[in-house]
């Protein structure tokens, strides 16, 4: 199970990745979503050192701190839909979304190093 949900977060994220390639910054977005998605790839054929994913969360902890703020004012605003169309009047949406994104790569690289050992004695 832990081997297939590997090669689901790598085909999920690198999907992730290719939505990203008309954003406004692809370059970081693309490359943040791959590298979670390589990471997951990778660790079927080698065992990343722990020093790999405690990095990983280094990159998106700091990521998602500088969106932060944003999201709180999202929730503030009363946490209106996210799933419309992205327009000037409402900039909360891509906050939210991008503050979802990188929750999501935090908690698939946790899964990853928790699972690590398990997938090597498969």
């Amino acid at each position: 199970m832990h081997k297939a949900l590997r090669i689901l977060f790598f085909f999920l994220f690198t999907l992730f990745a290719y939505v990203q390639l008309n954003d406004v910054d692809p370059w970081l977005w693309v490359s943040g979503y791959m590298l979670i998605g390589l990471t997951s790839l990778l660790s079927l054929f080698i065992t990343p050192k722990r020093f790999v994913f405690m990095g990983l969360f280094g990159i998106y902890g700091i990521w998602t701190i500088t969106i932060l703020p944003e999201f709180i004012n999202w929730l503030s605003l009363g946490m209106p839909s996210i799933v419309g169309e992205m327009k000037a009047e409402s900039p909360y949406i891509e906050f939210a979304r991008e503050f979802f994104g990188l929750l999501i790569c935090g908690l698939v690289n946790f899964y990853l190093m928790k699972t690590q050992k398990s997938i090597k004695s498969l």
